[in-house]
């Protein structure tokens, strides 16, 4: 009876061991493939990054053209002013000169 007692420990002990090791199998590949989605991950977040610096440097790189462009329509304007002022400044100059002319 004894002998029938530990031969079935002895089962239950190698059924016990056969499932850990099981479930040690099955967890290493969780781990393994958890592994994978990580690199993956990882490889989005790298490529989602040097995105993000292009749409960065793209941005202020059209900021500056619309600086520039800012600045461009002010001295046009200041240029358009200034040769009207010139403009009126000569039609002045020539109606003093036609009235001593007279």
């Amino acid at each position: 009876m004894l002998a029938l007692r530990v031969e079935e420990l002895t089962m239950e002990i190698k059924e016990a061991r056969e499932e850990v090791t099981r479930w040690r199998e099955a967890c290493e590949l969780e781990v393994e493939a958890g592994e994978i989605v990580i690199e993956e991950r990882e490889k989005e977040i790298a490529m989602l990054r040097k995105e993000l610096e292009i749409s960065k440097s793209s941005l202020d790189i059209a900021n500056s053209k619309l600086m520039l462009k800012g600045r461009l329509a002010e001295t046009a304007m200041a240029a358009q002013a200034a040769a009207e002022a010139s403009l009126q400044l000569a039609d002045r100059r020539s109606l003093v000169l036609r009235e001593r002319s007279k």
